[in-house]
């Protein structure tokens, strides 16, 4: 099991996104605010971070994840409706950074998450 934060500003987003972590037998600590990734990283430690990607709010909280002092090597997965290639080509190109395409299909939040820690554990 590993801890995974999360921050999407989409009630519904945030509500399936725990839903899949719990079938995936991981533990969910929901950001209420973008302002509050970095000090729930440092207090949480987790593994994975899955952020809402809503163009320049999402880059800005990378970047300061990025330069805090936990949160430096946390990968990170964007969860946007903004396509893949539609995002800035400097935050995909950036070492561990994964993309989930809203609306959310499990599957796919599953092998992202997946990509990053390795296979959920019995």
């Amino acid at each position: 099991m590993a801890k995974i934060l999360v921050f999407d500003k989409d009630p519904q987003s945030v509500h399936q996104l725990k839903g899949i972590l719990a079938a995936e037998g991981h533990e969910c600590v929901v950001s209420p605010d973008g302002y509050s990734v970095i000090p729930l990283a440092e207090q949480h430690y987790p593994r994975l971070v899955i952020l809402d990607y809503n163009e320049a709010a999402g880059v800005e909280i990378l970047q300061r994840l990025r330069k805090s002092n936990v949160g430096a090597m946390i990968p990170v997965i964007f969860a946007s409706a903004t396509s893949k290639y539609e995002m800035e080509f400097s935050v995909m190109d950036a070492p561990a950074v994964g993309y989930v395409e809203k609306p959310l299909d499990p599957a796919k939040v599953a092998d992202a998450i997946r990509d990053f820690i390795g296979p959920k554990r019995a």
